[in-house]
């Protein structure tokens, strides 16, 4: 690694230790979102199979497809509410 990139990783790492919440509903989601596990979606993964096996975004280029399907993806997708979010 070079020096000037370690120095760029610790300025990084400083700076986030610094982040101050902007109350102690924000800190707790954020603390939640930094410490939860990656989860996979079957229904992501399902829901994005779907809208390029019906050929939603057939005859464009292939930006426009992602963007297409992530349009899909966002309308047809169930929204989960996890505790302390409202």
């Amino acid at each position: 690694m070079s020096f000037q990139y370690v120095n760029i990783l610790k300025e990084l790492t400083r700076r986030r230790g610094v982040v101050k919440p902007l109350n102690e509903r924000v800190d707790r989601l954020r603390k939640f979102v930094v410490e939860s596990e990656v989860k996979l979606s079957v229904e992501r993964a399902r829901l994005i199979t779907e809208f390029y096996k019906r050929g939603l975004g057939r005859g464009k280029s292939v930006p426009v497809q992602r963007a297409l399907a992530f349009k899909y993806l966002m309308e047809n997708v169930s929204l989960p509410v996890e505790p302390g979010q409202l």
